[in-house]
């Protein structure tokens, strides 16, 4: 992974948008984690980590302020911003180091299930992107499957210029409906079981019961359900600071809550 060639594109990038070079290694990490799940060899995650941290170097020759206006781009912008990835992949599709796999990473993370993505309008089948599922004419290659999960993921529960950051809980709802369409369904149902929807240090707010409208914090996840976390409750219903109280959530299956960003 220390190759010159795939630390000098992050560089460009963390010179270009530092925003973007975070959002790239975070895409990283998600990535390789579901690929780890779905049993790829570690040379096939090298190569998935190298297209990751890459994949998005197509925006450094596009204008930085597209990416940074706090309003609603116009339909000649967004056309503009479309380009990333074929720009991308010109990019890097003839550097050795970086590789085959990685360029078409870079090529394919903004394809969808139903074709209606770019820049080439793939389509998927919606089977589990495992690493000797094939890929056909036409089609989006498995590991671009993964990377497109971990993309929408992460710039879901990231501030952007024209709207604030989405809780965890908000995001995986959010890419629930998306999945079968524009997100492998059966990709998302893997990551679903390994990311958890509501990570420590998560701040969740308490919607019914004796607790109801309290405050809280995620202090352990719970790794057979990761729907059900213990909560460590901070603030009472008058948003006065309680005594802490810990509410392990698969013990209290009544008790329903939401993430919340204060």
């Amino acid at each position: 992974m220390a190759d010159i060639k795939v630390l000098n594109g992050l560089s460009s990038l963390k010179r270009q948008d530092n925003f973007t070079y975070q959002h790239c290694l975070d895409v990283t990490i998600l990535s390789v984690a579901l690929a780890n799940k779905l049993l790829y060899t570690k040379k096939k995650l090298i190569e998935l980590a190298k297209g990751c941290l890459l994949h998005d170097i197509g925006r450094i020759l596009i204008n930085k302020s597209l990416y940074t206006q706090p309003r609603k781009l116009s339909s000649q912008e967004y056309e503009l911003i479309k380009k990333h990835p074929q720009i991308g992949y010109l990019v890097l599709k003839d550097i050795t180091q970086v590789g085959i796999i990685a360029s078409h990473i870079a090529y394919q993370h903004h394809e969808q299930q139903d074709g209606l993505g770019y820049p080439r309008g793939l389509k998927g089948n919606n089977l589990l992107p495992t690493p000797d599922k094939s890929t056909e004419e036409g089609y989006i290659m498995p590991l671009a499957e993964i990377v497109s999960i971990a993309n929408i993921y992460d710039a879901l529960v990231s501030p952007r210029a024209y709207r604030s950051a989405y809780t965890p809980d908000q995001a995986f709802f959010i890419m629930k409906r998306l999945a079968g369409t524009q997100l492998n369904i059966e990709a998302f149902r893997v990551f679903s079981d390994i990311i958890p929807i509501y990570p420590i240090g998560t701040t969740v707010y308490i919607l019914n019961g004796k607790y109801k409208n309290f405050i809280g914090v995620v202090s352990k996840v719970n790794q057979e359900n990761l729907t059900r976390p213990t909560i460590r409750l901070l603030y009472n219903s008058s948003k006065r600071r309680t005594t802490p109280l810990e509410i392990d959530l698969v013990k209290n299956p009544l008790i329903n809550i939401a993430g919340i960003i204060i």
